[in-house]
């Protein structure tokens, strides 16, 4: 968000890295995460879509992250990788999601939240008498 100049670097909480949901990128995401201390043990889990670990590195790297894979089963990860703009950041290059994809990711997880909200809401209703 703050790369396209939607929100300022002030008003963003984390950092979202989106990863391509196959075991040999997740085994290589875990060997990634073990050089700097995460622990990280669910490689099978990482390998399917819609799913999502917070890593909250503020105590060493002053800022927390989420992995994401893709948001759908038909989700295009190639065209996604292909049309993000790569960047230099702190001497690593990395890639910023384009603005279709950053909408698409935004779109899936508003829809997840408002099922979750919708599920809650019907439990408060049950224990109200409802």
């Amino acid at each position: 968000m703050c790369y396209w100049n939607l929100r300022s670097a002030f008003d963003v909480d984390d950092l979202d890295i989106l990863i391509e949901s196959s075991l040999t990128n997740v085994v290589a995401l875990k060997t990634a995460l073990t050089e700097i201390e995460v622990p990280f043990e669910d490689v099978q889990r990482f390998a399917r879509p819609r799913e999502k670990m917070s890593l909250r590195l503020c105590d060493r790297y002053a800022f927390h992250a989420d992995i994401l894979t893709a948001p759908s089963d038909d989700f295009d990860f190639e065209n996604a990788f292909s049309r993000a703009q790569q960047v230099s950041c702190a001497n690593l290059d990395v890639r910023v999601a384009s603005l279709d994809t950053l909408r698409q990711l935004k779109l899936a997880a508003v829809e997840c939240l408002e099922a979750e909200i919708a599920k809650h809401r019907r439990d408060l209703n049950a224990l109200r008498g409802g």
